[in-house]
């Protein structure tokens, strides 16, 4: 039944896809170092990525406000360009973080064949933020730095992601379970929180 509600295109894409070739609408943004088309299946301007992209940053924002914070998406006007941020969370003690959200693809024919690592491709997409975004210092809220997280399609987080996912985590404890006076039962919960938080985003890739 569903083939039969498909058009003729979506069926030439459809099969190509399941026969691992680059769908013929995605043709025209493929390239050699690219014949498949991940690059547009998962760049953030083109391809099934934009839809993990955005359900990426509601999801962080979300959990922001559930660790009570007050959390804004896309906010504009931080910087003199037209650069916006994903995220924008305040804490309750008046700490800013600003984030931007990115899923990556470590798997296209180029870094294959540049024998690039999964985290290695995290990490070289969380620099590109940075130049972009923190080594200019143009950000109109001085000291604050922009978290850039990175996500593979196979449910990878990058460093600056994880670490930001155990913060939460731990503001999440403290905002919801303010009776835990141990600190060695406050570090179990956070620990626990982090698991349950990951696994939250793990499931988010494998929805949408």
């Amino acid at each position: 039944m569903l083939f039969r509600s498909l058009g003729a295109e979506q069926w030439r894409d459809a099969m190509a896809i399941h026969l691992a070739l680059c769908p013929p609408s995605l043709m025209g943004v493929t390239d050699p170092d690219d014949p498949l088309g991940r690059k547009a299946l998962t760049a953030k301007l083109g391809g099934g990525v934009v839809k993990k992209h955005n359900e990426l940053v509601r999801s962080v924002s979300s959990l922001e406000r559930e660790a009570g914070r007050i959390s804004i998406m896309e906010v504009a006007g931080l910087y003199p360009d037209d650069r916006r941020v994903d995220t924008l969370s305040v804490a309750g003690d008046g700490h800013v973080d600003m984030t931007d959200c990115r899923v990556v693809d470590p798997h296209t024919a180029a870094r294959m064949a540049a024998g690039e690592s999964v985290r290695g491709a995290m990490i070289k997409a969380e620099n590109e933020k940075n130049r972009k975004y923190n080594f200019a210092g143009d950000c109109k809220l001085r000291g604050v730095l922009l978290l850039p997280l990175v996500f593979t399609p196979g449910g990878r987080i990058g460093p600056s992601l994880e670490r930001y996912l155990r913060q939460l985590a731990a503001d999440k404890v403290k905002h919801c379970y303010p009776q835990l006076r141990s600190v060695q039962l406050q570090q179990h919960f956070v620990l626990v929180m982090f698991v349950l938080l990951d696994y939250q985003l793990l499931l988010l890739m494998f929805l949408v």
